[in-house]
C-alpha cells in the first residue's frame, strides 16, 4: 500500500537494502534526512537525488522546509500554487510547464485588459501582440 506506516518506518530507519534506487549510501542519508511519510515524498526523493539538485543546495533547502526549520519562499507569487507541495522548489519538469502556462495566461489577460482600455481594434491588437507570445515562451 502507498500509505503503509510500517514501510515508511522501515525506510526512515535507513534499512533500504534491496529497495531499488534507495539502497546506495547517499540515498540512505537522504531518506533518513527527509523522513518520508507519503508516496509523494518517495517520488520527490527520487527526483531530488540527481547531480544538479544535490550540487545546488536545493535538496537541503527542501528538507529544511519540509520539516519546518526554514521558511518556504516562492520565486514569484504566480508559482505558489505550483510549488506548494515541493516547498518552493522546482523539483519536476512538469512544474516548469505549469509555470509557463500560468505566466502565459497572466501575460495575455494583462494584454487583453490593456487593449480593452485603449480601445484598439481587436484585429490590430492581435496582430501587434502575437510576436510577444514567443518572447514569453
Amino acid at each position: 500500500m502507498m500509505d503503509d506506516r510500517l514501510t515508511f518506518n522501515l525506510l526512515c530507519s535507513g534499512n533500504t537494502v534491496g529497495v531499488f534506487q534507495l539502497e546506495s549510501s547517499g540515498m540512505k542519508r537522504l531518506v533518513a534526512n527527509m523522513q518520508p511519510s507519503s508516496f509523494e515524498d518517495i517520488v520527490a526523493i527520487l527526483a531530488l537525488y540527481r547531480p544538479g539538485p544535490l550540487g545546488s543546495g536545493m535538496v537541503e533547502d527542501y528538507v529544511q522546509c519540509k520539516h519546518g526549520r526554514k521558511k518556504v519562499v516562492y520565486p514569484h507569487p504566480l508559482m505558489e500554487d505550483i510549488l506548494r507541495e515541493t516547498y518552493g522548489e522546482i523539483v519536476y519538469q512538469e512544474q516548469i510547464i505549469q509555470w509557463y502556462r500560468s505566466w502565459l495566461v497572466f501575460h495575455w489577460v494583462r494584454q487583453i485588459c490593456c487593449a480593452e482600455r485603449s480601445a484598439k481594434s481587436p484585429l490590430k491588437f492581435w496582430l501587434n501582440n502575437v510576436p510577444n507570445l514567443w518572447k514569453v515562451v
